[in-house]
């Protein structure tokens, strides 16, 4: 029986040790270290991904240069990230706008909706190196829809920071630091929200509005630095993929 995942099927669970013996250390952000750091109690997850997709994310990583993490995220909105971040850093890292587009500040209905969206928490196995970069926002959503029938979908830009700051603040390690995921529509009229470039200089955060790509100037979603982080679902046949 073929899955959505790579064509195969396997009911093989995965195990956290296994994971970690596949992916390596480095690319993966197991709960309790995590749990510890947000400062949040969290039971032991069940893990429902299956070993031979995680090993797939490994020959990836290690031939394609793929970027696939097994981490996981409690599933916190942006707007409790952005009240704890300072606290769990010490001051290590922070949020930051572009003065002209006062996303944090917006009253729009739709952009708060994004800014408390919130999920489910467990384990994600998720690509933080964006694809789908350098492309018109139709041919965008052509592909978006073509990896979603290899059983890949974006990210939620609460799921991509709060990996972000895990990341470097469990593993020193600056995920997508010259890079921006934008990867949802958040309100009529196609605006999107761009979030990365993730270095010292905090984590950028940026709403724009739908461009027609016949101005000048609508080259802002074509720049290659800007792409779609892509998570791999849980396997079909053990749990219902939830959206990531």
């Amino acid at each position: 029986m073929k899955s959505l995942i790579g064509g195969f099927f396997s009911s093989r669970r995965v195990t956290l040790e296994e994971i970690i013996g596949l992916l390596g250390t480095e690319h993966t952000l197991p709960a309790s270290p995590v749990c510890s750091l947000w400062q949040c109690e969290g039971q032991a997850p069940i893990i429902f991904h299956a070993k031979d997709r995680v090993s797939k994310a490994a020959r990836e990583n290690n031939k394609e240069k793929r970027e696939w993490l097994f981490a996981y995220t409690l599933g916190l909105s942006l707007v409790e990230q952005k009240q704890r971040i300072a606290k769990i850093s010490r001051g290590s890292m922070h949020f930051w706008q572009s003065l002209k587009l006062p996303f944090w500040d917006s009253e729009d209905s739709a952009v708060q909706r994004v800014l408390r969206a919130k999920s489910e928490p467990g384990y994600r196995l998720i690509d933080m190196r964006p694809r789908i970069t350098g492309v018109t926002p139709e041919v965008r959503a052509e592909m978006i829809a073509d990896f979603s029938r290899l059983g890949m979908f974006p990210a939620h830009p609460h799921t991509v920071s709060e990996i972000l700051i895990s990341g470097y603040l469990l593993h020193q390690k600056w995920y997508m630091k010259t890079a921006f995921h934008s990867g949802h529509l958040f309100a009529e009229g196609d605006w999107h929200l761009r979030l990365g470039y993730n270095d010292e200089n905090g984590i950028a955060v940026f709403d724009f509005p739908p461009i027609d790509c016949s101005l000048e100037g609508s080259e802002d979603l074509r720049r290659e630095d800007t792409g779609v982080v892509m998570c791999s679902p849980y396997n079909k046949k053990l749990k219902k993929p939830i959206l990531q």
